[in-house]
């Protein structure tokens, strides 16, 4: 919030805005090498945890299904 005078306005910011600074899929994932399973789960939990990225989106992306993400974010967290 900014003050103006002797009231304080709201700054409303766009979806598109508030994710500027998200990093893409592609970017995350890319130079990951898919054969080492470690830094491909420390991609995903970037992705999903650090980017906002959905769950879904991500699957997707990764050619898996969306239960397998969960269950690798879940198994991250015990682990933090």
């Amino acid at each position: 919030m900014e003050l103006v005078g002797s009231r304080q306005e709201d700054i409303e910011f766009t979806a598109k805005e508030r994710r500027a600074s998200v990093s893409s899929l592609k970017e995350i994932f890319d130079g990951c090498l898919m054969g080492d399973i470690q830094v491909r789960n420390q991609a995903i939990w970037e992705a999903v945890v650090g980017n906002g990225h959905k769950q879904k989106d991500v699957a997707a992306f990764l050619g898996l299904h969306y239960t397998q993400i969960r269950r690798i974010i879940g198994r991250i967290r015990e682990e933090v």
